[in-house]
């Protein structure tokens, strides 16, 4: 594993051992998929975990009076255990941060746990349940920091984090690049990073691509292979009605997807989180649907296929043909 520097980024060749927990994000904490800043999500937050089919769809979850049933097992005592004694803390604010994500890029999550927040280390318990947990963490490939500004409570330093970005139905939407604020806490007479009150947000690309994406997809017929068209979400009749006309490709702007019984199996795929990131193009020719669009990294790929049979020609949309 190597690492590069260029005007403050650090770039790791390697892989940030990756994921969200459907809870939290930890210390890169990007609701969204990224889509609002919240703490806890990129390095895991502990508690019970939905899958996104069941966060997606209220029928996916358990009844109440399934989850108020008595159990026929006896109640097992709690283990209880005593969090494992951290390393030294940082010296300055910068340094934990610099050294908690340098660790992280590295793969050292032995390390990057030293430099945890008491709280947070509680959650964790120990380096090794630490590591365990980096399973479902995404790649993280490079990170720069601004400066450090001291406040009442500690310390912030706002930053830019570079990822691996991923589409899956487990880990969700990871984006290329997210901005992060991050929050340092003085502890143990130095720092520690408390992720808890950071915030990370997703950057994507501009809506405004997606339609360009749509139309090449479409004209070069990118979704008519077996595989291709196994992958898509959506009824396999709107693929087979894309796949089989003939003609140029017309194309509107790209609209946010809404909640519909189309939208369901976007829904089921990739939870309520789907509807902040994912985008439409409406499709007037050669036939008549709404490509669905993902943002992945700098640019945008079509997932799937809504029906939309009272779509109306907006002019102001300015219709694109190929």
């Amino acid at each position: 594993m190597t690492e590069e520097r260029d005007n403050g980024l650090t770039t790791t060749r390697g892989r940030w051992q990756a994921g969200w927990t459907q809870v939290a994000l930890g210390a890169l904490a990007l609701v969204v998929g990224f889509g609002v800043a919240a703490a806890p999500r990129l390095f895991g937050g502990g508690g019970e975990r939905i899958t996104n089919a069941a966060r997606g769809n209220p029928r996916a979850l358990p009844t109440e009076s399934a989850l108020s049933r008595p159990s026929t097992h006896p109640a097992e005592s709690p283990v209880v255990s005593m969090p494992e004694a951290p390393a030294a803390p940082a010296a300055t604010p910068m340094d934990a941060i610099d050294a908690f994500l340098g660790a992280e890029a590295r793969g050292d999550f032995t390390l990057s746990f030293g430099f945890l927040a008491a709280d947070y280390r509680a959650t964790h318990q120990s380096s090794a349940a630490w590591t365990a947990a980096h399973g479902q963490f995404p790649v993280v490939r490079g990170y720069a920091l601004g400066a450090v500004r001291i406040t009442e409570a500690g310390g912030e330093v706002d930053g830019t984090v570079v990822l691996k970005p991923e589409l899956d139905p487990v880990i969700g939407l990871v984006p290329g690049t997210a901005t992060a604020t991050w929050v340092m806490r003085p502890e143990d007479g130095g720092w520690r990073v408390a992720y808890s009150e950071s915030t990370v947000t997703a950057q994507y690309p501009s809506a405004d691509t997606a339609a360009a994406a749509a139309r090449i997809w479409i004209a070069d017929r990118t979704g008519c292979g077996a595989r291709a068209r196994a992958a898509l979400l959506g009824t396999g009749a709107l693929a087979d009605a894309l796949c089989a006309a003939r003609g140029p490709v017309q194309v509107g702007l790209p609209l946010p997807l809404q909640p519909t019984e189309s939208s369901d199996p976007f829904l089921a795929a990739y939870g309520p989180d789907v509807f902040s990131w994912a985008q439409v193009v409406p499709v007037m020719a050669p036939a008549h649907v709404g490509a669905v669009l993902a943002p992945l990294g700098s640019r945008w790929r079509v997932i799937g296929l809504v029906d939309l049979p009272a779509l109306q020609t907006n002019p102001q949309q300015g219709a694109q043909k190929q």
